[in-house]
C-alpha cells in the first residue's frame, strides 16, 4: 500500500486514493484545496467526450460523487459554474492569480442538479453477475423475474459511460429499453463480430 495515497481520518478510516494514473488523485486535491483556499486560479488539460480542452478555472469545492473525486469552479473559459472529474483533469496548476469569489446563483448551489437523470433504462442481466450490480447500485437495484433474469430499472445521465457499463458485462446483460440503446449497442457487438470473426462476414 503506497503510503503516499493514503488519507487518514483519525485512524479509524482509512481512505486509499491509489490509482493505476501515472499521477495519484492524492497529487491533485491538495493542490486544488490549496488554490480553494487561497482563492488562487488554476489550469488543467481536460478530457471529455466534447474533445480535450484547456481549462482556466476559479475553484470553489471539491466533492465525492457517484464513486469519483470533482470540482466544482467558475470556468473562465465558458464564463460559468461547471464540474470536472478529478480523474478526467491533467497537467493541473496553480498559477498564483487571485480571483474576487463569486456569488454562486441558487440553481448552482444544489450539484444534485448536475447528476440529473436523463435516461431511463431497462436491462436484463444474468444472475451470476448479482453481485457486481449490488457493488455498484445496491441491494435493491434489481427485480427478480419469472425467468430468473434481474430487471435493473435505472436513469443514467450519460449515454457512453452506459454504453460501455453493459458492453463490460458481455452476454450476461440485455438492455431492452430504449430500443436507441439497444440498437446501438447491438450495431457495436456487430463490429466487434467482424474484428474478431472476419470470416463469418
Amino acid at each position: 500500500m503506497n503510503q503516499d495515497s493514503i488519507i487518514s481520518l483519525r485512524d479509524s478510516i482509512i481512505i486509499d486514493l491509489a490509482s493505476y494514473y501515472k499521477c495519484d488523485l492524492t497529487d491533485k486535491i491538495p493542490l486544488i484545496k490549496e488554490a480553494i483556499h487561497n482563492n488562487t486560479i488554476i489550469t488543467f488539460l481536460y478530457y471529455s467526450n466534447k474533445g480535450d480542452t484547456k481549462r482556466i478555472v476559479e475553484p470553489y469545492y471539491l466533492t465525492f460523487r457517484w464513486s469519483a473525486w470533482y470540482l466544482f469552479g467558475y470556468c473562465l473559459d465558458r464564463n460559468d459554474f461547471r464540474l470536472f472529474k478529478l480523474n478526467r483533469l491533467w497537467e493541473l496548476s496553480d498559477t498564483g492569480t487571485k480571483y474576487i469569489v463569486r456569488n454562486i446563483p441558487e440553481d448552482k448551489k444544489n450539484l444534485n442538479e448536475c447528476f440529473t437523470d436523463e435516461l431511463q433504462v431497462e436491462i436484463l442481466f444474468d444472475e451470476r453477475v448479482k453481485y457486481r450490480l449490488i457493488d455498484e447500485y445496491g441491494v435493491n437495484c434489481y427485480t427478480l423475474t419469472d425467468s430468473g433474469k434481474l430487471l435493473f430499472q435505472r436513469s443514467f445521465t450519460n449515454k457512453d459511460f452506459l454504453v460501455s457499463w453493459v458492453l463490460g458485462f458481455g452476454d450476461m446483460a440485455e438492455v431492452v429499453s430504449p430500443p436507441k440503446i439497444r440498437e446501438e449497442i447491438g450495431q457495436i457487438v456487430e463490429k466487434l463480430q467482424r474484428t474478431y470473426h472476419p470470416s463469418d462476414t
